[in-house]
């Protein structure tokens, strides 16, 4: 888990607002071969947590975040 990001605009954004909108992207990377193996993107700025779902990670697998 972590803190909902700080200083995030808070309010509903849509394309045509013109609205500066502040959301919470996550993606994971299996380092071998750079492939996305998890993406939860465009989450509101509150988000403290992320479900990963059984079986998505392999063990002993390097991955990296962004």
């Amino acid at each position: 888990m972590w803190n909902s990001f700080t200083n995030a605009l808070p309010g509903t954004c849509t394309s045509t607002s013109g609205a500066t909108c502040s959301y919470v992207f996550l993606d994971i990377f299996q380092n071998s071969h750079g492939a996305d193996v998890f993406s939860d993107d465009f989450q509101p700025s509150s988000t403290t947590s992320v479900v990963i779902p059984a079986g998505t990670l392999i063990p002993n697998t390097a991955y990296t975040s962004s």
